[in-house]
């Protein structure tokens, strides 16, 4: 039958693919085994005795993965890798699966209420042994595990010391032996020759010498057994010899405040002495300095002086107050009056005038305030013996010229006339010329000048 054309060929061009693609099958096998073929090939690495994690890294870091893990009871430590497959050394493709076995740690089985037989079985299945066997009184039946060590759950291995108690239903006998005993010698008091040789005098040895703070210096002070307590021979006899007075180190104090600073010194068996006060930036009470400096050694009960800090009073304004009131300010103030300088003048009579330290100063507790003030009396008895004296003077005076004056007196023949030199006049140590004008009429004396 007749076919059209454009049928005709698409059914060639389909036969033609076919047997294009049947004879290049072969080609596509080979390109697949040829790729396959190029995969690159790693070393396993030992992986025997390490731990799981760092197993892991390792083929991570070859380009191999983690297999299957077998967890296998071992007595090596937990997660460690006991075998490996492949084995270390062997090439494998890129990206294979490395298996392992890896140890997990054998845990103590619960032994309590089983007999001894069986507790040994169940310890032998999991490659343990007993090491010690105990009796302990119980009530349980005898022969019975009543306790074991390390308790169940613990984590053990092979070579581990393993100890059990069996309950038994009474204790066993005791065997009494009789053995000679001695009495221990008195000691106290003796230095340590002669101790040693008291004791071997009884059969018995010096053992250990310890030493302690006290006196007399090297004669013992402490003996065990106590003396006359009977003994074994042999037994061996501790003592303690006296080491003189104790020595103890000074604590450091500096910064303490005064009542926990006692407290320190007070239990280290010293005492703290108040030495001086000094004005400071730190709180009032506080310790400054310190004398013995902290770790010298110092005898018992020795005193620590301390420096410590003062407590800053402000100095109050006494210029103008009374004596009596300046005493008050400076009570109040928590100050004290020292020198009292008297003067004549300066001021309101009574008051004072000037004051050291000076008002607003601030000083430590219990400093002394020198002042000064007027004494009015002084004022008063000045001015009165000033007048007693110039009174006396001018007596000397009056007196003088009575009875001197007139044998002064010039001839009749110069009457009229004056004087040429100044008649010297000697009063009380102090001389005065006088010049001496004669008046004929009134025959008086008239002194020109003094």
């Amino acid at each position: 039958m007749f076919q059209p054309e454009h049928k005709l060929k698409t059914r060639q061009l389909c036969t033609l693919l076919l047997y294009v693609a049947i004879l290049n099958a072969p080609v596509g096998w080979g390109w697949q085994l040829q790729q396959r073929s190029q995969v690159p090939l790693v070393r396993v690495p030992p992986l025997i005795g390490q731990n799981l994690g760092r197993a892991q890294a390792l083929l991570t870091g070859s380009g191999l993965r983690l297999g299957q893990v077998i967890r296998v009871v071992s007595g090596r430590p937990p997660d460690t890798v006991l075998q490996q497959k492949p084995e270390a050394g062997t090439f494998v493709r890129y990206g294979s699966l490395i298996d392992i076995a890896v140890a997990t740690p054998v845990l103590m089985p619960n032994l309590i209420g089983l007999d001894l037989a069986q507790a040994r079985a169940v310890l032998s299945r999991l490659k343990l042994e007993l090491t010690q066997v105990v009796q302990q009184v119980s009530q349980q039946r005898p022969g019975t595990v009543v306790e074991q060590l390390p308790r169940a759950g613990t984590a053990v291995r092979p070579g581990m010391p393993l100890k059990v108690a069996v309950a038994i239903s009474s204790p066993p006998p005791v065997r009494q032996v009789a053995v000679p005993q001695v009495r221990v010698p008195e000691l106290v008091g003796s230095d340590q020759e002669k101790a040693r040789a008291l004791l071997a005098q009884s059969g018995l040895q010096l053992g250990s010498v310890g030493h302690r703070a006290g006196l007399p210096q090297g004669i013992v002070i402490w003996q065990e057994p106590a003396a006359g307590t009977p003994v074994a021979p042999g037994t061996m006899v501790s003592i303690i010899i006296a080491s003189g007075a104790a020595r103890i180190p000074v604590p450091r104090i500096v910064g303490f405040d005064r009542p926990r600073a006692t407290r320190v010194l007070d239990r280290a068996g010293l005492r703290l002495v108040v030495g001086e006060e000094r004005a400071s930036n730190q709180s009032p009470g506080t310790v400054l300095q310190q004398q013995p400096a902290a770790g010298v050694l110092v005898a018992a009960g020795a005193p620590v002086v301390v420096t410590i800090a003062a407590r800053l009073v402000q100095v109050p304004d006494l210029t103008g107050r009374n004596l009596n009131q300046a005493i008050a300010a400076l009570t109040d103030a928590r100050l004290q009056l020292g020198h009292v300088e008297q003067r004549l003048f300066g001021g309101k009579s009574g008051a004072v005038f000037e004051q050291h330290p000076q008002a607003g100063a601030r000083v430590t507790a219990g400093t002394i305030v020198s002042v000064v003030i007027v004494n009015p009396l002084g004022a008063y008895v000045f001015w009165f013996g000033g007048g007693l004296v110039a009174l006396g003077a001018a007596s000397l005076i009056r007196r003088y010229v009575r009875t001197q004056l007139p044998h002064l007196l010039p001839r009749p023949d110069l009457i009229g006339s004056q004087t040429a030199d100044p008649v010297p006049v000697v009063l009380a140590q102090s001389e005065i010329r006088v010049r001496l004008v004669f008046d004929p009429g009134e025959q008086s004396l008239l002194p020109e000048n003094i």
